[in-house]
């Protein structure tokens, strides 16, 4: 076939593939390329301008497709992609919070009965490395930025510890924290800061248990310093010992399901070993 025969046939080639593209976005960078190498071999010339024209309609038109994939889909998913991360990297720092108690707890930082198991820490005093025994220069156990009061940043999340009080759960060192209840109890919880880091709550207790929330229930929606997650926000319960299961809300209202089918720790530090 000489090249002039062979024009209408890569031209309807490439009519046909654009208009694919149109229909699935996905195909339009394929459609740019072709065209891109499609006018090379069709060699359109000062002689040739209706040639020129359609090549330049087709190019414009790929060039629409590709601006509203990118701002319809691939950007979103893009942005959807990021906030995961974050979500993943917040259930990671959650975990911190964990193994900082479990330091607490093995070495004895507060320690009132003297039985060799420390009480649960609040966030400022882990990192603080002021303790409300009067221990000054305790190890800092955790690095997160405060925000003010119980609240602490990392990561574009924001972290919440609750630990047992003398009614129910208290977030600091000064608001009567129940010790013999600390060393065996707390639960910490994390939620966006802004809307760019997402939309997922997550929350851990003593066991290492998550769970997390779309934090789209009509008592939930947290994000910021404002709109944050009581202690019972994923427990059935204020007193509760565990989380709730996704059959059943939580005391915000909202569904909470297991990070991931993680399943949490049957024993903590200083535990008595379980009969065989």
């Amino acid at each position: 076939m000489s090249p002039a025969r062979f024009r209408p046939v890569l031209l309807v080639a490439l009519v046909a593939l654009t208009v694919a593209a149109g229909v699935m976005g996905k195909l339009a960078i394929f459609s740019a390329l072709a065209l891109l190498l499609g006018g090379v071999a069709l060699r359109p010339s000062k002689d040739t301008p209706l040639l020129w024209a359609a090549i330049g309609t087709l190019a414009v038109i790929n060039l629409v497709i590709m601006v509203r994939f990118t701002l319809h889909n691939a950007a979103p998913g893009v942005v959807a992609g990021g906030q995961r991360a974050l979500a993943r990297l917040a259930v990671s720092h959650l975990r911190e919070i964990v193994f900082a108690e479990d330091i607490a707890r093995e070495r004895g930082l507060v320690d009132p009965d003297g039985d060799g198991v420390g009480s649960a820490l609040t966030l400022g005093e882990m990192t603080s490395g002021t303790l409300r025994n009067g221990t000054q220069n305790a190890p800092l156990l955790l690095r997160f930025r405060p925000l003010g009061g119980d609240l602490f940043e990392r990561d574009g999340y924001v972290f919440r510890l609750y630990v047992p009080g003398a009614a129910g759960f208290v977030t600091e060192a000064d608001q009567g924290v129940d010790d013999e209840r600390a060393e065996r109890r707390f639960v910490a919880y994390a939620w966006p800061l802004s809307a760019g880091a997402g939309a997922k709550a997550a929350a851990i207790d003593e066991h290492e248990r998550v769970v997390w929330s779309d934090n789209d229930a009509p008592g939930q929606g947290y994000r910021g310093l404002d709109a944050t997650p009581a202690a019972g926000a994923a427990l059935a319960r204020p007193d509760a010992t565990t989380f709730v299961t996704p059959a059943q809300p939580g005391q915000d209202g909202g569904t909470w399901k297991p990070w991931r089918n993680k399943r949490g720790r049957r024993d903590l530090i200083g535990d008595r070993p379980r009969a065989p």
